[in-house]
């Protein structure tokens, strides 16, 4: 796996690539997103599994399924299931798991300019999020950089966090979301991300 800094440049190609002229359909793209990434990161999956697993239903996985079949980015075993085939780098280095209490999209190594807009726009990017997921569920945005970096968040509000992004290497992103959330709000974060770095707008 490489570990070269991702930027917009990649998240915008990878978000196209799996999205195409869908990428600006919110919905149906991060549908994609979030199966693309669960063949790549969970796979191989059969669709009820990876329906449970995303919190979607079994008809949004089918059709996500086919549109990423059709264009190569996922391929189908009749047996074991849903599998990655050319699932872009930027969802396959994002790591969705439960820390400290919290579920934590995270997304390493980036580069300068995509921390900088993080921080920069950090109040539009939970915006892109929560429209993302369709409602709440978010907590915090942050950095991290040598420890937890919450841009426009009190710094002793923010230490509450900190052990959610403990033992993560940086320079990353994380997206610390309510625990008991379904998986699908991992992937929600790289079209966050996507949009604020100015993809379909």
């Amino acid at each position: 796996m490489s570990s070269e800094p991702i930027g917009c440049a990649e998240i915008a190609s990878a978000v196209e690539a799996v999205c195409g002229a869908r990428a600006g359909d919110r919905r149906a793209c991060v549908d994609r997103l979030a199966v693309a990434w669960a063949a790549a990161a969970l796979g191989p999956l059969g669709r009820v599994s990876m329906a449970s697993r995303l919190g979607l239903t079994e008809r949004r996985v089918r059709t996500a399924v086919e549109a990423l079949r059709a264009s190569g980015v996922v391929g189908v075993d009749p047996v074991a299931g849903v599998y990655a085939a050319s699932v872009p780098e930027p969802l396959r280095r994002l790591s969705c798991g439960v820390r400290g209490g919290f579920l934590v999209a995270y997304l390493a190594p980036v580069d300068d300019e995509l921390a900088g807009l993080v921080e920069e726009r950090v109040v539009g990017l939970r915006d892109e999020y929560m429209l993302a997921v369709g409602g709440p569920g978010l907590v915090l945005v942050g950095l991290v950089v040598d420890g937890l970096r919450a841009p426009r968040v009190p710094e002793e509000l923010a230490g509450r966090y900190a052990a959610a992004v403990e033992g993560l290497e940086g320079p990353g992103v994380a997206f610390l979301i309510e625990a008991g959330r379904p998986l699908y709000f991992c992937p929600a974060s790289l079209y966050a991300l996507y949009r604020v770095c100015g993809g379909y707008g």
